[in-house]
């Protein structure tokens, strides 16, 4: 993947969410992009541990298919 645009569409997301994951990580490392944002609305039916565990587990894959993608193994090795 070699653009935002790419990126996007590869995870299914809009570019503009991932420039804005991208720049979280840039300015503020992966801790940024992992922390719940509260959003306006209805309250959400899907407890907040549960929240907190698909993001994680969605980023983690995220990662893992752009590191593979790219043969670049190396970023795996913090994860295991």
């Amino acid at each position: 993947v070699t653009t935002v645009q790419a990126a996007a569409e590869l995870i299914g997301r809009n570019r503009s969410t991932v420039q804005e994951w991208l720049r979280g990580y840039r300015e503020h490392g992966i801790v940024e992009i992992l922390s719940h944002k509260p959003r306006v609305g209805r309250k959400p039916k899907i407890p907040t541990w549960a929240q907190q565990a698909l993001t994680i587990c969605y980023m983690l894959m995220w990662f893992i298919i752009f590191a593979v993608r790219h043969e670049n193994l190396e970023v795996l090795t913090w994860i295991t």
